[in-house]
């Protein structure tokens, strides 16, 4: 599965612990930066970051953020603030980590929501994405997933 085949095109936008990175092919990385922080994340605002984006994105890349959201509800308004600046057969790909004691033992004082493998899909269906590729690693879950033509 993982990224292989699937071509990300040609906007890409990314989202990391230290905010939310938007690539057009002819920037440079980091062409912006808008605060999508863990703090602004336990404050419950990172699930609105995208209300400030363009829209028509061709990829949403995000990985190892989703537990850093405070709740499922927080990650469930995130999966649709995605697919809502996805242009129509946008891609949406991501990795996370799953619920161990040895990766809950690395979050100490820090927000760690994991996301649970058996309901992802259907909550990125119910966000709208379609073709969604689930697979479960050792350590880590990882995902591609698509909106609609």
């Amino acid at each position: 599965m993982w990224v292989g085949p699937h071509a990300l095109g040609s906007v890409v936008t990314w989202l990391a612990n230290s905010g939310v990175f938007v690539r057009p092919a002819t920037t440079r990385p980091a062409a912006r930066n808008l605060d999508t922080s863990a703090e602004s994340a336990r404050a419950g605002r990172a699930a609105s970051f995208s209300r400030r984006l363009p829209l028509a994105f061709s990829a949403a890349t995000c990985f190892s953020v989703l537990h850093h959201l405070p709740t499922p509800t927080k990650q469930d308004e995130l999966f649709a603030e995605i697919g809502r600046v996805l242009r129509p057969g946008g891609l949406f790909v991501g990795t996370d980590s799953r619920d161990l004691q040895m990766i809950r033992a690395d979050h100490v004082d820090d927000t760690f929501v994991p996301v649970d493998p058996e309901t992802l899909g259907d909550r990125l269906a119910h966000a709208g994405f379609v073709d969604t590729e689930l697979e479960v690693g050792d350590y880590q879950i990882r995902f591609i997933a698509r909106t609609p033509l």
